[in-house]
């Protein structure tokens, strides 16, 4: 889309400027290769490189190494696979071994919240995200979760979402659909 675009041409136009510029925090990567890279709700761009989770800071024009964050919770060598920033400020990480981890966007450094979904590896994870309504949804293999809640909502491993109205819809690969009412908070199976 057109922010990685700009993204990226702002970064290598800018480079002689950062390298030569001594406000500019000079930052090395552990990999040349950026292996994904997402746009947060405060318009900093998150890049994951060699499984290290890295954020740049957009109006600061810095790298932030955001793995530190992790060790403050717990293992130090945890290695990110997927990233889900929100619209609502909130961005989400999954381990290769499943754990959930929960940033705020604009304090990531100090913001850090391992989550206590026991997921076993990253691929039990099919999305995360945002309802109208503002509740965040965990969509696994294992169920769906609703942040905040100690309990699956469902155990069936649905894989799609949609919203019409106000009611959320999902769907599983095998054919079962269910609609979750967020007014009753309850999650009608239809097939």
């Amino acid at each position: 889309s057109s922010w990685l675009l700009n993204f990226l041409y702002y970064f290598f136009n800018n480079l002689s400027y950062f390298l030569s510029s001594k406000s500019f925090y000079i930052f090395i990567f552990h990999s040349n290769r950026i292996q994904q890279i997402y746009r947060n709700s405060e318009g900093n761009i998150w890049c994951l490189s060699a499984q290290k989770v890295y954020l740049f800071m957009t109006k600061e024009n810095r790298f932030i190494d955001v793995q530190q964050a992790f060790e403050k919770n717990g293992p130090t060598n945890v290695t990110i696979s997927n990233i889900f920033p929100l619209d609502n400020g909130v961005t989400w990480m999954v381990s290769e071994g499943g754990e959930c981890f929960r940033f705020i966007d604009n304090d990531p450094l100090n913001s850090c919240e391992r989550m206590n979904y026991l997921f076993e590896r990253e691929s039990d994870i099919n999305i995360i995200t945002l309802d109208n309504s503002g509740q965040e949804w965990i969509i696994s293999q294992k169920g769906l979760f609703i942040h905040g809640h100690d309990k699956a909502i469902s155990h069936i491993p649905f894989h799609f979402f949609a919203e019409r109205g106000k009611e959320t819809w999902f769907a599983s690969t095998s054919g079962k659909m269910a609609c979750y009412n967020p007014e009753k908070q309850t999650l009608s199976n239809i097939c």
